[in-house]
């Protein structure tokens, strides 16, 4: 079993009033081609996916 573990992804986090969509959509788009080509079979995530409790709805 291929399992690729991540944590904290902080989606619709901001660093110093700037914002750090592409970077966070480029993140994305780089953990499935991981997947993809790694054939995971489990991707488990220890920690936050979002920033706060309320994200953007850019962040979900």
């Amino acid at each position: 079993m291929r399992i690729l573990h991540t944590g904290d992804w902080h989606l619709g986090r901001t660093l110093e009033g700037r914002s750090r969509f592409e970077d966070q959509v480029a993140f994305v788009d780089e953990l499935v081609r991981i997947d993809r080509e790694g054939s995971i079979d489990l991707v488990l995530l220890a920690g936050d996916v979002y920033d706060t409790d309320n994200p953007p709805a850019a962040a979900e």
